[in-house]
């Protein structure tokens, strides 16, 4: 509440505070005496320092994800493959390097010498909860009229999510490695996911040679994230004059240009941004860009994520 004062000095000399509310009256102080003699004190005891306590912080704990592969999901059905499964897990700290450990049993060898099992860790990406409302309007919703809702799997047709050769989702695909035969009826692959190979292929790969020259050139795999939900999912805040209908090279290029030149570029996808596992059967000459998995060579997928 304001209060209003009279002015400080002629207060202080009738020894009475005044507000707008109460007068209080202060007897003047009495005169002084003749001063008392002191005697000198003794030093005081040094105080010891007590160190404050530290609150203690909680070493990071280490997460792991496990990946149950099988056949099943995968349409039409590759050959000979019909009891092989196996498991996938990553392990690791946050915010580091992981592990990645593979063992598929069941696969019987090729007998193609230039054919290989490789393993893939795949990003389904998720329409954001932070669009725009111009951006949420135009997504595609599907025959329910329900699809592409923030925080589900974004969908190209915003019908439920489908994987295989007819995927109709946006999927950002790391690979580890190709895995080793260890025996008859086993094939494993140790591995590290960092930096050095967290990369996807470049988007613009897409395009042919007259895009990029080199279709194997990788970017890191949160950068190329950041590209697709951009080209796909802010229609109406990101370049909103080139449609994916009419101009989907121009527009392409244009969010590649703009992601790779705004601040933050670099950047890699964590180990629990991986919804699924894979394993494709490559063959070591490729017509398609090395990062990005053959979807008619998928042989097992699993997406039990624990």
């Amino acid at each position: 509440m304001s209060q209003t004062y009279s002015t400080r000095e002629q207060s202080l000399t009738r020894g009475q505070l005044y507000s707008s509310r109460t007068t209080v009256v202060r007897t003047p102080p009495a005169a002084p005496g003749p001063a008392e003699p002191v005697s000198p004190a003794a030093p005081a005891a040094p105080t010891a320092q007590v160190p404050a306590a530290e609150t203690p912080v909680a070493a990071p704990a280490e997460q792991s994800f496990t990946y149950r592969l099988s056949p099943q999901g995968i349409e039409p059905a590759p050959p000979g493959v019909s009891g092989a499964g196996g498991t996938v897990t990553l392990s690791g700290l946050p915010g580091s390097s992981y592990t990645v450990s593979a063992v598929v049993g069941g696969l019987a060898p090729h007998k193609d010498p230039v054919i290989r099992p490789v393993l893939w860790l795949l990003c389904d990406l998720s329409v954001p909860h932070d669009l725009a409302p111009g951006d949420l309007a135009q997504l595609p919703r599907g025959a329910g009229g329900t699809g592409n809702q923030p925080g589900a799997i974004f969908t190209v047709d915003g019908n439920s999510p489908t994987y295989g050769k007819n995927a109709n989702t946006l999927s950002v695909a790391v690979s580890p490695g190709a895995l080793s035969q260890a025996g008859s009826d086993a094939w494993t692959l140790t591995a590290t996911l960092n930096p050095a190979n967290n990369q996807a292929f470049h988007p613009l790969a897409v395009l042919g040679p007259s895009a990029l020259g080199n279709i194997d050139v990788a970017l890191p795999s949160g950068t190329v994230a950041r590209i697709l939900t951009d080209l796909f999912m802010r229609p109406a805040t990101v370049h909103p004059e080139l449609t994916l209908r009419s101009h989907y090279p121009q527009r392409l290029a244009a969010v590649v240009q703009r992601v790779l030149t705004e601040p933050g570029a670099i950047a890699y996808l964590p180990a629990d941004a991986f919804s699924r596992a894979a394993v494709t059967l490559e063959g070591i000459v490729r017509g398609t860009p090395r990062l990005m998995p053959t979807r008619e060579a998928c042989c097992l997928m699993g997406g039990e994520k624990a």
